[in-house]
This record gives C-alpha cells, sequence and structure tokens, in this order.
C-alpha cells in the first residue's frame, strides 16, 4: 500500500513538471545560485526526517531484540499450565476442549520443569558454595513434541539419544560455572544427609545454544542462570514425581506462528477465569512481551523530539519566509512579464519540493546515525545495570536493527511537514504587490483594533474560567496570553505582566497528569518567549544605555543591537527555536540532577544508617548466615538480626520488620512519639521503648493517613505465609486465625527512603515467632571502615554463596538507572541543537544578503571592515543569549512544576545545578556563535562598489 503511494505521488510529480517544463527549469536553476543558503535549506528540511527516522529506528532494534527473545526461550509456547496444590487433570481437559472447540490452539504439550540446586561433583561435600547454582531442569513428552504447534519439529539427535546419567546443558550456565562437555555435575532434589553422601552425578553429553522450546526457562523466566535437559524418564526420578501424575507443566501452542499466537492470549485468559481455581495459568509470551516492551519504544523518542520536530517546524517556516522576501523582487518582475499568480505559487512550489527531496539522504543518513548513536547509549545503560549483583536477568540490547518500511515511512512522515510548509507559503505569494515587490517595499498592513464586543465575550470567560479555576487553569492561562496580545500597555508593561502571571499560575496549580503538566509546560515556554518579544524595544534600549560607554565601537554595536531587536518575526523565531530545544536540555539536566542530589543525601538513611545487609535466599543453596557467620569478621562493628514478612489490614497487604536488640538501638532513623507516653523523647528513648513493649509499633509517616489511624489505636495484621520466588514477585497468603496486634505508638518523622517501609513491631511481640517462622530473614551490619572493608566483605559472601547489599550499591544503581535514562533521551536531544546552529547560520546568510547594499553604504561612509564584523557579530550574539536565557528560565520553572508534581510530599527538596547548567549555556553559545563568524566575516569583507550594484 505505501510503495503504491509512493508510486503514484511520484508518477504525480513527473506529469505535473512535465506539463511545466519552462517552471521546472527555473526552480532547479534558482536554487543553485547560491550554495551555501541551498546547502542551509537542505539541511533544514533534513531535521523531520531524521527524528522519526532515528526514533523508528531505536523501536526495531527494540522489537528485534524482543522477538529475538521470544524466539530464543519460548518458540511457540504461548500458555503455561501449573498445578500448585491439588492435581485436577479433569478441569484441564474440560478447559483444553474449550479452546479446540474455539479453535484457538495449535497443540498441547506435557513437559516438566523446576528450579534446583546444581553444582560441580562434590561442591557441596566441599562445602564450596562459589560452584553451586540454581538453574531449571527441563524435559518434555517425546511422543507428543513433534506435533505441537504448526512448525512439525523433529527431536534432535542430541535429545532423542540422552541417556539416563547425561544432561545437555545451555550454553550460558555452562560458562557460568566453567563447565566442559564430559564433566559431571550433581543435581540436589533435597538436602537430607543421606542424599548427599550419596548424591547421583550426571555427565554433560553437550552444551549447546539452545532455542524455542527446548530453552524454557519457567513460567516466571526464573531460571535466568540456564537449563539442563535430561529425558523424561530421569526427569521424573530427579523431581520425584509419582506415577498417577503426567507432568508438572502443561504447555499451550496458540493459533498462528511465534508471534502471531500472541494474538489469542486475551481469549485465553477470559475462558480461564472459570478454572483460576483449579490450576495456575501463566501467559508467558504476553507477559514476556509486555514487561519488555511497556508500550511502543518509539513513541517515548517521538514524545521528546516532538519540540524538536515543532522547532524544525518553525525554522522551515523562518526559511520560506526569507526566501520569498528575499526573491520577492524576483517574483515581481515574472509577474509584470506575464506569469500568472498561479505559475509564481507553482514555481515556489517546485523549488520547496526540490530543497526536500534533495534532504532526503541527509535526513536518512542523519536518521539512521542518530539512531544508532541512541542505541548505543542503550546498550550501555543495560550493561552497566546488569553489572548490580542483586539485579538478575536485565535483558542486554546488543544488535542494532533498522528496517526499510521504518526508513521509507520516516521519510514520508518527515517530507510532509517541509512540504506542506513550503504549499502554505505559496498563499503569500497571492498578496504579492507587482509594484512594491519590483520596488522591494514593505506590504503594508492595517492593524485592526480590538472590538468593545471582543473585551465582553472575553471577560465573560475570563470570569467562568475563575470559577472553575482549578479544572480550568490552562483555559484560563489562554485567556490571559490573549489579553497580553491585544492589551499590552505603555512600553508592553502589562503584557509583561500578564505572562509573568500565567507562568505563576501554572506552577502554583499543580497536576498529576503526565499530558496536563506537558500542556501546561509549554504555556510556560511560549509565555517566557513572548516576554522577551514584548520588550525587544526594552532590551534594546538597555543594551544601547550599557553600550555608550564603551566609547568607539558604540556605533557597530548601536547597529547590530537595533536591527536584531527590530526585526522582529525573525528574531522571534530563533528565539523561539532556541527556547524549545534548551528547554528540553534544562530539564533533562535538573531532573536528574535533583534525584542524583537527593539520592546520596539519603546515604545514611537508606539502610537505616547501616552499611549493608546479608540475607539468607531460600532458593539459594548457601552457608547459613547466623551470628558466628558475622562475629568472625574484623571489618564489622555491629551486625543484629532483622525479619521481613508481611501482613493483611483493610483488604491490603503490607510490609512488616522486626529485628533483633542491635537493630532497635544501632538504627539512625528519625522518630517520634505519638502516644503521650513517648511524647517530647528521643529517637533513641522510643526506640528502647519499642523494643522493650510487646505491643508498641513504629509506624511509616504516611500510614496515619493511610490507614487512617488514630495514636494509640490498636492494629490487627493478619499473618501472611509468605513464598519467595527467583523471578517473581512474592507470594502472600493469610493463615487463618492468625494475628499480629500492634499499638500506634510512633511515627517516622519524614517521607524518607529507608529500611522503615512498613509497620516495625517489637521482638517481644506475642506472635512474633510465628511472624519469624513465615518472613524473609538476614542480617545488617555495619563496618569500621567502609571503603576498606567492603571489598573483602564482598569476597567473602561470594565464596559462600550468601545474597548481600551493600549501600553503596543501591545509591550507585539510583544514580546509574536515572542518569543512564536520561543519557539515552539527551543523546537524542542533543541532535536538536543543530535546528538551533542551522537557525542561526540561515538567518546571517540572509541577513547579509538581504542588507548587501546598506553594508555597502555604511562602507562608503567610512565603516570599518571590524565595525562590519562587531554589527553582524553582536546581532548574533543578542539572538543566542536571548534563546539561551528564555529556555533556561522556562526550563528551569518547569522543572519546579515537575518537581512540585513528582516530589511534593517526599523530603527531596529542589536544586538547580548552576555549574553544570552554565556550562552547557556556554557550550551552546560557542557552538552556535562559531557558525556565525563566517556570514560576519564575509560582510565584512564586502566592497562598497560590489554592494553598489545591489540597488538596481
Amino acid at each position: 500500500m505505501v510503495w503504491l503511494l509512493i508510486f503514484i505521488l511520484f508518477l504525480f510529480f513527473i506529469i505535473f513538471v512535465t506539463s511545466k517544463k519552462y517552471l521546472l527549469k527555473i526552480s532547479f536553476k534558482n536554487i543553485f545560485k547560491k550554495k551555501l543558503e541551498t546547502l542551509l535549506m537542505i539541511l533544514g528540511s533534513m531535521v523531520g526526517i531524521a527524528f522519526i527516522i532515528g526514533a523508528f529506528g531505536i523501536n526495531d532494534s527494540f522489537n528485534n531484540f524482543v522477538y529475538e527473545n521470544v524466539d530464543k526461550f519460548l518458540g511457540e509456547i504461548d500458555e503455561v499450565v501449573y498445578f500448585p496444590d491439588k492435581y485436577n487433570l479433569s478441569k484441564l481437559e474440560s478447559f483444553k476442549s474449550e479452546l479446540l472447540e474455539e479453535d484457538l490452539t495449535d497443540g498441547f504439550l506435557k513437559g516438566y520443569f523446576r528450579l534446583m540446586a546444581i553444582g560441580h561433583e562434590d561442591s557441596l561435600k566441599k562445602l564450596d558454595f562459589s560452584n553451586l547454582t540454581q538453574a531449571g531442569v527441563l524435559s518434555y513428552d517425546f511422543d507428543n513434541i513433534e506435533n505441537f504447534g504448526i512448525e512439525k519439529r523433529e527431536i534432535p539427535d542430541y535429545i532423542k539419544n540422552l541417556k539416563d546419567d547425561e544432561v545437555i546443558m545451555s550454553k550460558d550456565l555452562a560458562e557460568l560455572l566453567d563447565f566442559k562437555i564430559g564433566d559431571e555435575i550433581e543435581i540436589f532434589s533435597d538436602f537430607n544427609p543421606l542424599s548427599l553422601l550419596f548424591q547421583k552425578k550426571y555427565k554433560i553429553a553437550d552444551i549447546k545454544e539452545l532455542n524455542g522450546i527446548y530453552n524454557f526457562r519457567g513460567p516466571t523466566s526464573q531460571a535466568y542462570n540456564g537449563i539442563i535437559y535430561l529425558n523424561e524418564r530421569t526427569v521424573r526420578k530427579v523431581l520425584n514425581i509419582p506415577e498417577n501424575i503426567d507432568a508438572t507443566h502443561y504447555f499451550i501452542s496458540n493459533r498462528g506462528n511465534t508471534i502471531q499466537g500472541n494474538n489469542y492470549s486475551e481469549v485465553i485468559l477470559e475462558l480461564y477465569n472459570n478454572y483460576e481455581n483449579d490450576f495456575d495459568l501463566f501467559a508467558v509470551k504476553k507477559n514476556q512481551l509486555d514487561n519488555i516492551t511497556s508500550g511502543n519504544i518509539s513513541l517515548v523518542f517521538l514524545f521528546f523530539s516532538g519540540f524538536s520536530i515543532i522547532a524544525g517546524g518553525i525554522l522551515i517556516l523562518n526559511m520560506y519566509s526569507m526566501l520569498v522576501d528575499e526573491r520577492k523582487k524576483d517574483f515581481g518582475i515574472l509577474r509584470a512579464n506575464g506569469f500568472k499568480k498561479k505559475d509564481i505559487r507553482n514555481l515556489f512550489f517546485l523549488e520547496s519540493i526540490f530543497y526536500t527531496i534533495f534532504s532526503i539522504p541527509f535526513g536518512i543518513a542523519s536518521g539512521v546515525g542518530l539512531s544508532y548513536f541512541t542505541f548505543l547509549n542503550v546498550v550501555n545503560y543495560s550493561k552497566n545495570i546488569d553489572t548490580f549483583s542483586f539485579i538478575n536477568n536485565i535483558p542486554v540490547i546488543e544488535k542494532f536493527y533498522i528496517s526499510l518500511n521504518s526508513i521509507v515511512y520516516g521519510s514520508l512522515i518527515g517530507l510532509l511537514l517541509p512540504l506542506s510548509l513550503g504549499f502554505f507559503y505559496t498563499f503569500k505569494l497571492n498578496k504579492l504587490s507587482i509594484v512594491n515587490a519590483i520596488k522591494d517595499v514593505q506590504e503594508f498592513k492595517e492593524t485592526k483594533k480590538l472590538s468593545f464586543f471582543n473585551i465582553i465575550i472575553f471577560l465573560l470567560f475570563l470570569s467562568i474560567a475563575y470559577f472553575y479555576r482549578e479544572n480550568y487553569i490552562i483555559l484560563l492561562s489562554l485567556f490571559l496570553y490573549f489579553l497580553s496580545l491585544v492589551i499590552k500597555g505603555k512600553y508592553n508593561v502589562f503584557g509583561t505582566i500578564l505572562n509573568f502571571l500565567i507562568i505563576l499560575l501554572n506552577i502554583y496549580f499543580i497536576d498529576n497528569s503526565i499530558l496536563i503538566s506537558g500542556i501546561k509546560s509549554f504555556i510556560v515556554i511560549i509565555s517566557f518567549i513572548t516576554i522577551f518579544i514584548l520588550n525587544f524595544k526594552n532590551i534594546e534600549s538597555f543594551l544601547l544605555f550599557v553600550f555608550k560607554f564603551l566609547g568607539k565601537g558604540f556605533s557597530s554595536l548601536k547597529i547590530g543591537t537595533a536591527y536584531s531587536l527590530r526585526k522582529t518575526k525573525k528574531t522571534s523565531i530563533i528565539l523561539t527555536l532556541y527556547t524549545l530545544i534548551i528547554f528540553l536540555i534544562v530539564v533533562l539536566t535538573i531532573i536528574p540532577y535533583i534525584q542524583e542530589t537527593n539520592i546520596l543525601k539519603t546515604k545514611d538513611k537508606l539502610f537505616a544508617g547501616f552499611d549493608g545487609v546479608v540475607v539468607n535466599l531460600p532458593w539459594i543453596l548457601s552457608k547459613n548466615v547466623d551470628e558466628n557467620f558475622l562475629d568472625d569478621r574484623n571489618e564489622i562493628t555491629a551486625s543484629g538480626r532483622f525479619y521481613f514478612g508481611s501482613g493483611g489490614v483493610k483488604d491490603t497487604v503490607v510490609p512488616i520488620l522486626t529485628g533483633t536488640k542491635e537493630f532497635f538501638y544501632e538504627n539512625s532513623v528519625e522518630i517520634e512519639g505519638v502516644i503521650p507516653e513517648l511524647k517530647n523523647k528521643s529517637s533513641k528513648e522510643i526506640w528502647d521503648s519499642i523494643y522493650n513493649n510487646p505491643e508498641y509499633g513504629v509506624f511509616p509517616n504516611d500510614y496515619e493517613s493511610f490507614l487512617n489511624l488514630i495514636p494509640g489505636e490498636f492494629v490487627d495484621f493478619k499473618i501472611n505465609k509468605s513464598t519467595f520466588l527467583p523471578g517473581s514477585k512474592p507470594d502472600f497468603n493469610p493463615i487463618d486465625g492468625e494475628f499480629i496486634k500492634v499499638k500506634y505508638a510512633a511515627k517516622v518523622k519524614s517521607k524518607e527512603t529507608s529500611l522503615i517501609v512498613g509497620p516495625v513491631i517489637s521482638f517481644k511481640n506475642d506472635n512474633v515467632s510465628l511472624f519469624i517462622k513465615n518472613s524473609l530473614g538476614g542480617y545488617f551490619f555495619k563496618l569500621k571502615d567502609y571503603e576498606l572493608s567492603k571489598d573483602s566483605l564482598l569476597d567473602y559472601f561470594k565464596s559462600n554463596n550468601s545474597f548481600s547489599i551493600f549501600v553503596d550499591d543501591f545509591i550507585d544503581f539510583g544514580i546509574k538507572a536515572a542518569s543512564g535514562v536520561i543519557n539515552i533521551i539527551n543523546s537524542f536531544l542533543y541532535f536538536g541543537l543543530i535546528i538551533g546552529v542551522i537557525a542561526i547560520s540561515i538567518t546571517a546568510v540572509k541577513s547579509i544578503s538581504e542588507r548587501k547594499r546598506i553594508i555597502g553604504m555604511l562602507k562608503a561612509i567610512g565603516f570599518k571592515s571590524n565595525m562590519i564584523f562587531n554589527s553582524v557579530f553582536v546581532e548574533n550574539t543578542i539572538i543566542i543569549f536571548a534563546g539561551i536565557i528564555s529556555g533556561y528560565f522556562s526550563g528551569i520553572f518547569s522543572s519546579y512544576y515537575i518537581y512540585k508534581s513528582i516530589f511534593s510530599d517526599t523530603n527531596i527538596s529542589f536544586e538547580v545545578p548552576i555549574l553544570n547548567l552554565s556550562i552547557i549555556a556556554i557550550i551552546i553559545y560557542i557552538i552556535s556563535i562559531i557558525f556565525s563568524l563566517y556570514p560576519a566575516f564575509k560582510a565584512s569583507k564586502i566592497a562598497p562598489y560590489e554592494a553598489m550594484k545591489s540597488i538596481d
């Protein structure tokens, strides 16, 4: 369809140009008269193509990665059935019948899967925990595997011929534990002493890069380390499966191929609602696609590049406006020689078409380059995050891919912007006066006065907006903006005040909606731009006042200042371009800076003053972590046990913590008493009371409103049995009739990031033993010297296969996660600076061209080359500085608005990185001014006699 559209458009273009050959020749010659200007016009036209192709390219790489992973780990597996409690095969058969009747499936397959500990030969006997890990044990019903899905596969020989004492191992698992073909491994199905003494060993028959259903990693991808493959007879023995049970899992392949099958998952999940109490069903493919993609990533980049694309549109408008002004005399002469208005429009439109066509290769190359550069930042981000020990199975995207369709679609969409604007500008030529055009005289426009009726209507709408000000703040802002344009006041003071009022209104009234926040930010940008535009004359007066003290250079400075600030239209367009681009850069500098600064500030609070924790995870085979385990280490000054579980209250599940005496006495969390007995006591005294009083509890700061608590009130928490499995969220099931009774005695002083994520109960609580039994336990510790002790202690934990987290790990992770995302977006957005650079270059070149005879006159009356250069330099500097200041102020104000929206109920403070922003401003100024030096130098070299020729 798209290619047909391209063919039709191409055919239309050929017919059009062949019917107007004389226009084709004139337009084609015109665009090459001034090569530098032509290059700048082409670069300006390519902006839309580059950004859209760049966004599509990132999306292609991401989608390619997702689909490759689906094919690698699932193949044609779409859903997995699992019986957690009772084995009810009749219900499963009924479910299968429904799927077949609805024609939703291409097959069912019985299989076996479990996450188990594996290791090198005798590793457990030697207490060598570093050579143990968790891996998936996998097998299938081979009698039916060939009929599973539409791809009628054959069983590979290496699986078909697998002996009872042999395994096939995935390549990633072999690399993790340094296994080789022929090595013997142990699979730990249970840990009773007899089994450990006479542990059966299995020989690695082969190591393979497994794919599809042969590489299944579990319903929640929990076997991220890898899998081992056994034959069906052996796996039943290893998993201790009774004879009356067919399999541990049942696999479903939906209609269609690997990707198409996902389209039926929603329907299957609806049918499953009738069986949810009989067995568990995991829509594994749908979950993986949803979790990894989380929507169309290209939309994210298109959103952030939207401001730059808008800026590109404004740039193109400016280019065509200047082109019309420059060519106005030529068009007037053509009209005088008999050209019709339609011919002039077609001539101009053909020129815009040629500029756009020539911009396509530049746009495609820039778009692919932009996409690849951003992709490299994505790769670095995922690799950095994957280095943290407490983060598992972070997908690392390593293959860049962009489809031909994305290049074609991106080019077509990108072409629409310059062609549409070019076509729009052709209608401006209809109003061209032949006489004024030949004389190169400015067209006179009669200004319309605001009627009394319009003022009454405006005031009426303003009144309505006032009564609904919280819901209609945007409407009120628009009306105030309208008023600022029509009733400006002397020196535009009234219009300036109104725009400042708009900014303050939009910052004061906070809205959590992303869309509304985006609209308000845009209103703030426009208001700042308008403040500058309304005060061009005031700025000119101020600068001239300052320049008077410079003596000799005053005349050239005055000319540069007057030209830039009196050419309101052109200066406003460039001001808008710079403001839009710099606004985004400023916002995406301040917000991460706020996060990073406050993450560093919370270092002492994040782990409640402790330097780290070490935890016994139920699914990791490791040396038991106990008091003796930590007491032997000289690096540790204090340690104690904590327990993390959950409780049910008011139809919600909340985390609950407790710990030994050291937890209460060594933590640094500031708390305050809410009952009379604990009022006016220090935090240390209150913690002592909480520990020694079985009924007392400490609650997070926001729980008073969250649970509608009254100081001194008792809260009954249902004790939950907590099940923790790798790769999945913890599962909490209430234990019938078992509660923990806690009195609301104290609360955390402020909302902050710390270990206190839920109520803290006394270790002497009456039912604490049952809570401990159903919670996750571990130890916290403090170090003598953090920098010197961390590495040796970390090595010790790793050698015992113990899961540990240090406070710096969390800090580094938070900073890298926040800054990594921003760097990815910034790598995309900094390309937008090209728009500003092109804009200033085009304006400088065009302004020199249209002022050529004026420059000649100035030289004729005594102006030297350096004075001409200075005037052009000052002109460009003023425009660039105005854009930088406008972008910075609007960015800072909008950042504050975003801060109030996101962080208003936290202890995070608003901070502006003055040094960082100053460095960015200097770099932006230097880059922009470099590209305006050539036009300034060129202007200074114009000979008076050559310039005076252009008078005629």
